[in-house]
């Protein structure tokens, strides 16, 4: 499971990852934010309720299909932000596999920046997802989260390029070239 703030660098990680490991069958990578698309995202208005709604029903469809291939005997690598209770929902769902917790969190300066990137890229609309209040108690619930021990790893995404830190996680999901 690979976490952390919009901007974080999630997904250029995990597709990183996935040039690498997805071609011998042994990764199968899953964005939270790709089931949101699939199932609708893209034509609901953000910052509604269906949005919401959409957001909170992406979880269990991303949680069956992963334990689905997990029982195939694939590794899995989960992409997504969630709250503390998502995470209690997620480690009850996963348990019997024995999971790695990943935190990719950079700086909140660097992470400030790259979200303003997405907010020039994207316009309102990436906004609108999630304040910057929202942004902030939500990289805040991380940091304790992180704290009270809820993560096998923390990797400081902090001026580091997606091929770094995909080396830095790639043995902690048991990847090897």
């Amino acid at each position: 499971m690979l976490t952390g703030p919009t901007g974080a660098g999630k997904s250029t990680t995990a597709s990183e990852l996935l040039n690498r490991h997805g071609t011998t069958g042994r990764l199968t990578v899953l964005e939270r934010d790709a089931f949101a698309d699939m199932a609708g995202r893209l034509v609901v208005p953000p910052g509604t309720p269906e949005m919401k709604h959409l957001w909170e029903t992406s979880f269990p469809a991303i949680t069956a299909a992963a334990r689905e291939y997990l029982r195939g005997g694939l590794s899995v690598l989960v992409v997504a932000t969630f709250s503390e209770r998502q995470f209690l929902r997620i480690d009850r769902a996963f348990a019997k596999f024995e999971p790695t917790y990943v935190l990719l969190l950079p700086s909140w300066k660097t992470n400030r920046a790259r979200r303003q990137k997405r907010l020039d890229e994207n316009g309102p609309a990436e906004l609108e997802m999630c304040s910057w209040d929202s942004h902030r108690s939500y990289y805040d619930e991380l940091l304790q989260m992180d704290h009270a021990g809820y993560f096998d790893a923390v990797i400081d995404g902090t001026r580091r390029k997606p091929k770094s830190i995909a080396d830095e996680l790639a043995p902690l999901l048991g990847l090897t070239k």
